[in-house]
């Protein structure tokens, strides 16, 4: 996966300014939104001119809708310039397209939010943190609340961000891991978090 490009000057702090505007903070869409729109502030993944891939008109419908006092941001988008932007729009369609297929309330909500975990999963650190959110656990309440049969397929746990990409391979074809088995390979930690590795088929139970 390419590394996301780093986050403009214009974006620092632009999660903080859309909370500020919104009419209930606090709340885990919301934080993913703000905290989505903040990650790829100008970004083209889509038609330019707008966030999280939105044309200019979506994207005042969702500040108008979610952020009211924000609109006037959208005049000081910058323009997209950097290929690296570029470069992970065919990625975030993916994602956006794994989401959409799997959300619940096939509704304007509904694309909106995935739209934001689509932009999150753009950025360097654990899923919940480049949404804003205080935890993993919230995440996970948060995606079964809007995607639980996508959420219903990660039955071994896995951290979010893998588990979302891994999807997208094995639609494709393509593996990405090369131990025979999660439970040898040297990489487990990193998938599942921490948790043990499960036992072989056919060993002792611990």
């Amino acid at each position: 996966m390419t590394a996301a490009p780093a986050l403009r000057s214009e974006g620092t702090g632009l999660a903080g300014r859309l909370l500020a505007s919104a009419r209930d903070p606090g709340q885990p869409e919301i934080l993913a939104l703000a905290h989505g729109i903040a990650l790829t502030w100008g970004w083209s993944l889509g038609p330019a001119g707008g966030v999280l891939g939105l044309d200019r008109e979506a994207s005042r419908a969702l500040l108008a809708a979610v952020f009211p006092a924000a609109g006037p941001l959208l005049d000081d988008l910058p323009a997209p310039s950097a290929a690296a932007d570029r470069d992970r729009a065919d990625e975030f369609a993916d994602l956006l397209g794994l989401l959409l297929a799997h959300r619940l309330r096939p509704n304007r909500d509904g694309e909106w939010l995935a739209r934001a975990v689509a932009a999150g999963c753009l950025g360097d650190n654990h899923l919940w943190e480049d949404l804003g959110l205080p935890s993993r656990a919230q995440l996970s309440a948060l995606l079964d609340a809007w995607f639980p049969a996508l959420v219903a397929r990660n039955a071994y746990n896995l951290r979010w961000k893998r588990f979302f990409y891994r999807q997208l391979c094995e639609a494709t074809e393509i593996r990405l891991c090369k131990a025979p088995s999660c439970g040898v390979c040297s990489d487990y930690a990193a998938c599942f978090g921490g948790v043990a590795a499960p036992a072989a088929i056919g060993s002792a139970a611990p």
